[in-house]
């Protein structure tokens, strides 16, 4: 299993949506078991200095503007493994950036509800 803090930018070329969405979720089940994966500081300097020049997140999470779902916590992620969008819902339909691309197919959705009480992501068919 490849870890947030070890799951360096150059391995995300090539990665398929079904293998983000099980990254995703594995970081999930840690994150609501308590076993959220260790991001020593040493590690975020050299990320953080890796990101300056380039960032390929391997997804893109349009989340609530709410502040008590964090989604680099709530999936276990490092630095630049995510591209997060936090906007009010009803701005995301109607916004020209992300609303066509939705229609069309050129974005895998995944619909799913986070539990405020227990942490866990339940995907919505």
């Amino acid at each position: 299993m490849r870890y947030a803090a070890n799951f360096a930018a150059d391995e995300h070329a090539g990665i398929s949506g079904d293998e983000a969405l099980k990254h995703l979720l594995d970081g999930n089940v840690r994150f609501v078991e308590g076993k959220e994966t260790e991001h020593a500081r040493e590690q975020r300097i050299a990320r953080r200095t890796a990101l300056a020049k380039d960032q390929k997140p391997f997804a893109v999470i349009v989340s609530c503007s709410d502040s008590r779902v964090p989604p680099e916590l709530v999936f276990d992620v490092g630095l630049g493994d995510i591209f997060v969008i936090r906007i009010a819902r009803h701005l995301a339909e109607s916004n020209p950036i992300i609303a066509p691309r939705v229609r069309s197919g050129a974005v895998k959705v995944v619909a799913a509800r986070y539990d405020l009480d227990t942490g866990k992501v339940e995907l919505l068919k």
